[in-house]
């Protein structure tokens, strides 16, 4: 991106110089642009009120079933509205008022709230007690051992 200015803080946030262009969302663990894209979706409810179940189920269908995030949604590839249109079933007029309000939103977005990154927290710790319990009881193979590596 040409007009970046390339600065970001401990939100993840790049700023545009423009409210035009989109400035991906830097993140260190997964969680972090859940967390992004859920308070989009959340500043899209309050946009348009009247449609807010709508917006639940497109939240749904985008981003729990089809494991899209706020970055995904907002490449600027052609491909994204072809995945919106062919796979996921939506008007295109929605990805375009979905995509002008993401870029409206990360104009004055602040970035994660305590409560955001309290569940950030919570998720890699939930994370770390897998992993150690995996190393702990190592979980049978999916392969079936057939007694050649004996």
């Amino acid at each position: 991106m040409t007009n970046q200015i390339n600065q970001s803080d401990q939100s993840g946030l790049i700023v545009a110089e423009s409210a035009s262009q989109w400035a991906p969302i830097r993140y260190d663990h997964e969680q972090e642009i859940n967390e992004h894209t859920s308070n989009f979706f959340n500043y899209l409810k309050l946009k348009f009120p009247t449609v807010g179940e709508d917006i639940n189920e497109l939240y749904k269908t985008l981003v729990i079933d089809g494991a899209m995030d706020i970055n995904l949604l907002m490449q600027p590839s052609g491909d994204i509205l072809k995945l919106w249109t062919q796979h996921f079933k939506q008007p295109p007029g929605w990805f375009f008022t979905l995509q002008n309000t993401a870029k409206e939103w990360q104009a004055g977005y602040q970035g994660l709230t305590d409560r955001n990154w309290r569940r950030v927290e919570r998720c890699k710790k939930r994370e770390e007690i897998a992993r150690k319990k995996l190393v702990v009881e190592p979980s049978s193979s999916v392969v079936e051992d057939d007694g050649e590596n004996a």
